[in-house]
């Protein structure tokens, strides 16, 4: 985990997707950062980022509008990324 939030701050986003073999596999957010590691007292240098990124993110088609993807997280609290 620590790794990916030296990433973020270097790179002055948010979030990382995490990707294996070419497929989405999670998304790790600075709140995943706060509320599953800090908050709870683990040890970013020891935490896996596996461990606490959202696993399998719904994702919605680059194609559709804006409002879908924003009215289906909101409901389902879902971490939401663009598949190409």
């Amino acid at each position: 985990m620590s790794e990916a939030s030296v990433l973020m701050a270097r790179k002055n986003v948010g979030a990382v997707l995490v990707v294996e073999d070419e497929s989405l596999v999670g998304i790790f957010t600075e709140r995943d950062g706060v509320f599953r590691v800090i908050a709870k007292g683990r040890d970013p240098r020891a935490t896996l980022l596996a461990e606490v990124m959202t696993a399998a993110p719904k994702t919605v088609d680059p194609e559709q509008p804006y409002p879908t993807g924003t009215r289906s997280s909101s409901c389902s609290r879902t971490a939401f990324a663009t598949s190409r």
